[in-house]
């Protein structure tokens, strides 16, 4: 089954209203001719209904970095996904490495994330990884499945609507060091067996699962080129308009 590439851009804690006006104004026209791949944005929260609007008629859709899973409440800082679905996000990252190790977040935090997300009709991009010492002690796919398997096992396969899992081997993160293209394949087609055990074959088929860890538009194509890798999570690289755009085309070219 041919799934549709997509990429999507983490900004993290970074841009402000003028740096993302700059990068829009560089990105969008070039947007207009049309892409074969899915394309989107993930700014700082205070800043999703000013990028929404300035995207709102372009093939760039917009993307949250994080979400409560209540709906309402007394959750002093939080937002909900009903409050995303009114600004128009499409896309939502949960369970982030980051979010993870910084705030604590559980398994089982990212699973009500995920299903408050799918509620919504947001897909939730849910991110899963090893660290470095992890991964050494020959631990990854516990883990991975310990993740993956928090999340959809509870899923029905005629009910969840479609989400997306992010591999990011915390190791590679920010750190310039990139799973290689074999690695990371042998994690997605991990990942894409639980899915088809738990859910079915046209899950397994249709659920995009994408890469994220120091992608660049010089590796983008090689890694995104194998069989079970359908785009890339990614940060650093997300931020310049120009790099951006070659990872753009870096997946246009293997769509």
């Amino acid at each position: 089954m041919s799934r549709k590439k997509i990429l999507i851009g983490n900004w993290k804690l970074n841009h402000n209203r003028k740096s993302a006006q700059d990068f829009f104004d560089e990105v969008i026209p070039e947007s207009k001719i049309g892409w074969p791949i899915d394309v989107a944005v993930a700014p700082v929260a205070p800043m999703l209904d000013f990028v929404g609007r300035i995207i709102a008629k372009v093939r760039i859709e917009l993307a949250a970095q994080n979400v409560f899973y209540e709906n309402q409440g007394a959750f002093t800082g939080e937002w909900s996904a009903a409050h995303l679905k009114e600004l128009g996000v499409r896309y939502c990252i949960v369970g982030h490495s980051e979010r993870r190790r910084m705030f604590f977040e559980s398994d089982e935090d990212v699973r009500k994330k995920a299903r408050s997300c799918l509620g919504q009709e947001i897909v939730p991009v849910v991110c899963v990884g090893e660290s470095l010492a992890e991964r050494e002690l020959g631990q990854t796919n516990d883990l991975i499945r310990n993740q993956v398997l928090a999340v959809i096992r509870d899923f029905r396969a005629e009910e969840p609507g479609e989400f997306i899992i992010a591999y990011e081997p915390i190791w590679a993160i920010g750190t310039g060091k990139t799973a290689s293209r074999e690695e990371a394949q042998e994690v997605h087609q991990f990942i894409r067996g639980l899915i088809r055990e738990v859910l079915g074959e046209p899950m397994g088929s249709f659920t995009r699962i994408i890469y994220g860890g120091s992608v660049t538009g010089q590796n983008i194509r090689e890694i995104a080129a194998m069989p079970d890798i359908d785009g890339a999570l990614v940060g650093g690289a997300s931020l310049h308009a120009a790099s951006f755009l070659s990872m753009v085309e870096g997946l246009h070219d293997i769509q």
